[in-house]
């Protein structure tokens, strides 16, 4: 299990510095059989549960998984395919949500690069223990006991296992996994970075840092995409501490029936909620997420009655190496 990609929530879209940003504005939402699409000059999106139908610009049920479909984006799960079934039908078909060592009917359920072999996702069909701290790993398979695979030296595809948000500014990095994010530190060229916060009021004209900043049209400034701050790289290790206790391997599909979205799906909606303003604000989804923090506060308190204090959420008083595994919410 790795938390390169159990913390690909927390990953940073990456692209180039613009002097000339586009701009994201707070989502306009749409319900069933509403216009959708572009609508004087405004972009309507679909709510939850919905999606635009291309021919009548109006929202349409979604595809629910397994069901009859035409195109990718009519499905409600957006890590869904529209594939061919065996009679010939195309269906909305969840892929890449199955680990290592976990059941599997065929290779398209299977987190890349894993292969279906004995009806097990596997490495070149041998199942394989997972490389524990300070042991060599690579990206694409990662690492066990809750850790990521750090990068170590000049290589792009191996590295030692680490703690995630452990490098300091200046040190090696393949991801935003590793640089300590409550010290503002995102991977930029392969080196843990300062992410200084741009100060403009006119973000359409001056721009944002692309790689961790997002432009709003509607205020004109610059805010992050993630946050960076104490509470959310607590989020991150508690999330990543309940996979591996979990026993969930890495997927790259962490919807559906993953193991992560089954076991830990509070504090992924918890992490959305608080630290990637991008999607709370701007997307028609974040209703979603709205009070996934407060139900994971009182799951842990009721676990905990002693930690609960009236000035500090159970969850920040928990440090990364004592977390309390408790959650059943599904991130969908």
């Amino acid at each position: 299990m790795s938390r390169v990609f159990y913390l690909s929530l927390l990953l940073l879209v990456i692209s180039n510095y613009n002097t000339s940003a586009s701009c994201i504005a707070n989502a306009v939402c749409a319900n069933k059989d509403e216009q959708c699409g572009s609508n004087n000059g405004t972009i309507v999106t679909c709510n939850y549960g919905y999606y635009c139908n291309p021919e009548s610009n109006t929202c349409e049920d979604a595809i629910q998984d397994g069901d009859k479909c035409v195109t990718s984006a009519s499905c409600l799960n957006s890590y869904c395919t529209c594939l061919e079934d065996d009679s010939g039908e195309t269906r909305c078909t969840p892929i890449n949500y199955v680990g290592l060592n976990e059941p599997c009917n065929s290779t398209i359920q299977c987190t890349t690069p894993l292969m279906c072999k004995g009806h097990y996702c596997t490495v070149e069909g041998a199942c394989t223990d997972l490389p524990k701290a300070n042991e060599n790993c690579t990206i694409d398979v990662g690492c066990g006991n809750g850790l990521t695979c750090g990068k170590k030296g000049m290589s792009m595809h191996y590295g030692e296992c680490i703690e995630a948000h452990s490098k300091s500014q200046g040190s090696p990095c393949y991801t935003d996994s590793e640089c300590d994010i409550e010290d503002r530190l995102y991977c930029l060229s392969q080196y843990c970075t300062y992410a200084e916060p741009s100060k403009t009021t006119n973000c359409t004209v001056d721009g944002c840092d692309d790689l961790v900043e997002q432009c709003s049209c509607d205020s004109g400034a610059c805010y992050t995409k993630v946050a960076f701050n104490r509470e959310c790289k607590i989020l991150s290790d508690q999330m990543s501490q309940c996979a591996w206790s979990s026993k969930c391997p890495r997927v790259s599909n962490t919807r559906y029936k993953a193991c992560i979205n089954m076991q830990c799906g509070l504090y992924k909606s918890c992490y959305i909620e608080k630290c990637m303003p991008t999607i709370a604000n701007t997307t028609c989804t974040n209703s979603i997420y709205d009070g996934s923090c407060d139900r994971l506060d009182k799951l842990l308190e009721g676990q905990n009655p002693s930690r609960k204090n009236k000035n500090s959420s159970s969850r920040l008083m928990m440090s990364s190496g004592g977390v309390v595994i408790a959650l059943l919410l599904l991130l969908l």
